[in-house]
């Protein structure tokens, strides 16, 4: 029962706590409140189902997928089969009609056969591999003709063991998956030159470094929200550290935004340039890279929602006018004049000084300054009027802030000063 209780009294203080955070709060003040947390919340859940997503389930959440569908793959080798036999026939000086039809039907069984055991396609993700072969039922020669129809009557799919040390090498990958023939005609052997090697591993460096920092954004974000409680906290009660907690916040989500940007762009042109290799190397052989839609979208989503809070952090913290100042004469010409009033409306009790903000917040400098040009105006006419307790002379309608209009509350103590300096 004690545990209980306590439990109890811990639960309803961080409720009170989280209520009183949040109170007294304008439109706008729940406006940017909302978009620290939203998009907090949303960047952590994101960043979980994109790493979780390509280490479970890389066929969904996948980077790219190497299209290599035998259909497309046997037609590109026949014709290019066919084109390096022509040309052979060429150089040995036999310009006749072109090959002939037990040739042709040879190169076609010869492409078949090769890339028999071939997939239809590949997916990588950030942790491994799948490969999916379908079973076809053609009807047609789809080598020599477009006039064919075919289905897939069964599939097959083969996956890699996820590890943390994968990055995608296409040579390799087309060598284990029965390429090996398309490999010999576009590059002229099938294993990979010193020169490839290095461009990948100098490739392989900055990919492995994405998921460190998608990691240390959602670290961030969820720092960010720790952090926002305890800047509201300090706000509403008005003391100096709320400043140092909005700094900090600005800070943290400043460096989650970098982190971020840096992940998205290293991604993206990585892959970007593999797709050009492919596409300029393997392209005439039928095989095509395309970047993993889920995977990119998530992605650049989660920069957007960076960007939103880092400018939800840092644009009302470091962006924002600073407050206005009253100077020392000014702030005590306040306080004595709401501590008098005070005295007067209690009925000559002694009460307790009271200090008004010595911060007003105004919306532009321009409206300062005819506001001072206005109420010195006013407190001049005041100290030349002959009779202290005349009504007739009155500020200007709807020109002081609730904050200024203190000051007015006591006609009397005002013209007993004589002037009021601004």
């Amino acid at each position: 029962m004690k545990m209980k209780a306590k439990l109890k009294e811990q639960v309803d203080k961080v409720h009170m706590s989280t209520r009183l955070a949040f109170e007294n709060m304008d439109t706008r003040s729940r406006v940017t409140q909302g978009i620290r947390i939203g998009t907090a919340l949303a960047s952590v859940v994101l960043i979980i189902t994109l790493l979780a997503g390509a280490h479970n389930n890389p066929d969904n959440i996948y980077t790219v997928r190497l299209d290599t569908s035998k259909i497309d793959v046997s037609k590109g080798l026949f014709t290019a089969l066919r084109n390096d036999l022509s040309h052979n026939e060429m150089l040995d000086g036999n310009f006749g009609a072109g090959l002939t039809s037990s040739e042709v039907i040879a190169l076609s069984d010869y492409a078949e056969a090769q890339l028999a055991k071939a997939p239809d396609f590949i997916t990588s993700s950030l942790y491994g591999w799948c490969s999916t072969t379908h079973d076809y039922k053609i009807q047609g020669d789809y080598l020599t003709s477009t006039d064919y129809t075919f289905k897939i009557a069964n599939s097959s799919r083969t996956c890699s063991k996820p590890v943390n040390s994968y990055f995608f090498d296409y040579r390799s990958l087309l060598s284990q998956s029965h390429f090996e023939i398309i490999l010999e005609y576009a590059y002229g052997f099938t294993g990979n030159n010193q020169k490839y090697i290095d461009y990948l591993r100098s490739q392989e460096k900055a990919a492995f470094a994405v998921p460190r920092l998608l990691i240390f954004v959602a670290v961030s974000q969820v720092a960010l929200i720790c952090l926002l409680f305890a800047y509201y906290n300090f706000k509403n009660d008005g003391t100096d550290i709320s400043k140092l907690f909005a700094h900090i916040s600005s800070g943290i989500s400043l460096a989650s935004f970098v982190a971020c940007t840096v992940a998205c762009v290293t991604m993206t042109v990585i892959y970007l340039r593999f797709r050009t290799d492919i596409h300029r190397e393997l392209s005439p052989y039928g095989l095509k890279l395309h970047l993993g839609t889920a995977f990119f979208t998530i992605l650049w989503f989660i920069f957007a929602l960076c960007f939103l809070s880092m400018a939800s952090w840092g644009g009302p913290t470091w962006c924002a006018p600073p407050p206005i100042e009253l100077d020392d004469e000014v702030e005590s010409q306040m306080a004595f004049l709401v501590n008098e009033n005070s005295e007067t409306d209690s009925g000559g009790l002694t009460s307790k000084p009271t200090r008004t903000s010595t911060k007003m917040s105004r919306k532009s400098n321009k409206s300062i300054k005819s506001k001072k040009s206005t109420f010195r105006q006013f407190t001049k006419e005041i100290g030349n009027n002959e009779h202290p307790t005349d009504r007739s002379v009155s500020p200007p309608n709807n020109f002081l802030t609730n904050e200024e209009e203190v000051v007015l509350k006591s006609n009397d103590t005002i013209f007993r000063s004589g002037t009021f300096r601004y």
